[in-house]
């Protein structure tokens, strides 16, 4: 092409194209987040399982949150225990395997969260799209094309939101 062309990709969703490295270090903006809500939460003690299986066994007393996504929304399903989350800004981990409708994670015994509370899946500058398809031994583009036409969009321009 005689460096006529240039073929911008993930970079337009502020993604980098490039292995080990966040649209942030190359100064992107992502401009697309994923996120749903907090439905339940449960006390947990040590020795409590979860999940197909119960192949999540709580190591410690703790505080269990659950929220309306899964690998039916576009949540991969080879995401590992310990997939970090954000639940309103503080630090969560997932439990157990992504089920089809939700998914379960550990908030800590400490947890002020509260059902209807956000939980970010990925996104922004704090939970990049780039570690979350790592940790799925995945790309990003296969994240951001399989959200599934059943989750709900929100087109937020300079002025207000389009629904």
């Amino acid at each position: 092409s005689h460096l006529e062309w240039v073929r911008p990709g993930l970079s337009l969703y502020g993604v980098s194209p490039v292995a080990g490295k966040t649209g942030q270090d190359l100064g992107l903006r992502p401009v697309m987040r994923f996120s749903t809500w907090l439905l339940a939460t449960r006390n947990l003690v040590a020795g409590d399982t979860v999940g197909y299986g119960c192949r999540w066994r709580a190591a410690r007393p703790t505080r269990l949150g659950i929220a309306a996504c899964g690998y039916g929304d576009g949540y991969p399903w080879a995401l590992p225990e310990g997939t970090p989350l954000r639940v309103n800004g503080k630090h969560a981990r997932l439990a157990g395997r992504v089920s089809m409708d939700m998914i379960a994670f550990d908030l800590g015994a400490d947890s002020d969260a509260r059902i209807g509370d956000e939980v970010l899946l990925w996104g922004e500058t704090e939970l990049p799209v780039e570690e979350i398809a790592a940790a799925a031994q995945s790309i990003p583009y296969e994240l951001l094309c399989r959200v599934s036409e059943r989750v709900s969009r929100e087109i937020v321009t300079s002025q207000a939101p389009i629904r």
